[in-house]
């Protein structure tokens, strides 16, 4: 941590007691309430992403790449690229000709 980082870590700390001890001298607000809420608040949260079909195809998907990708070795979009690259220059003939002028943006 550099010196800046430092002095920022402080000032949010500051920042972080005068929040917390509003909330808890002011408010009347105490860990056990703030704990209950936020326990209430990520039930319900998880509630509604289980019950959402997109969600879990989206996190099934996800899941599925990253298990695929860290067994076939490939960290990137770019590494799986070269990959598939590597493979087709290695089984197939590629020529490679200009376009006609017609054809050219």
């Amino acid at each position: 941590m550099n010196e800046r980082e430092a002095v920022t870590a402080i000032q949010n700390q500051g920042r972080y007691k005068l929040f917390r001890n509003f909330m808890m001298n002011e408010l009347g607000v105490t860990r056990a309430d703030i704990e209950e809420w936020t326990k209430a608040a990520v039930s319900q949260q998880a509630e509604r992403l289980v019950n959402n079909p997109a969600f879990i195809e989206e996190v099934t998907r996800r899941v599925t790449q990253s298990v695929v990708n860290r067994e076939q070795g490939w960290t990137s979009i770019d590494t799986i690229r070269q990959q598939v690259a590597s493979g087709l220059l290695r089984d197939f003939e590629v020529t490679v000709q200009r376009r006609q002028p017609e054809h050219l943006p």
